[in-house]
């Protein structure tokens, strides 16, 4: 059973070498990517921090609401 699994794995890993080798060779003739300005960055940066921001106060208000709503129940 082991020589088996060595088989099956030394398999693997051979046909697994020679697909990088090849995808190694054909590296050099792809085209670069695409890059942007880092202006989009901060950009990008600065929305996901005020959706992260607007989410957040609006559970807080949430809670906020929850808690009023369960005291004004218990009174």
């Amino acid at each position: 059973m082991r020589n088996v699994l060595n088989t099956i794995l030394a398999f693997l890993f051979a046909c697994g070498s020679s697909i990088a080798l090849a995808a190694a060779d054909e590296a050099g003739q792809l085209a670069p990517e695409p890059t942007v300005s880092v202006g989009w960055v901060y950009f990008f940066i600065v929305v996901f921090f005020a959706i992260c921001a607007w989410f957040g106060i609006a559970i807080w208000n949430a809670e906020k609401k929850n808690r009023a709503a369960a005291n004004s129940e218990q009174s």
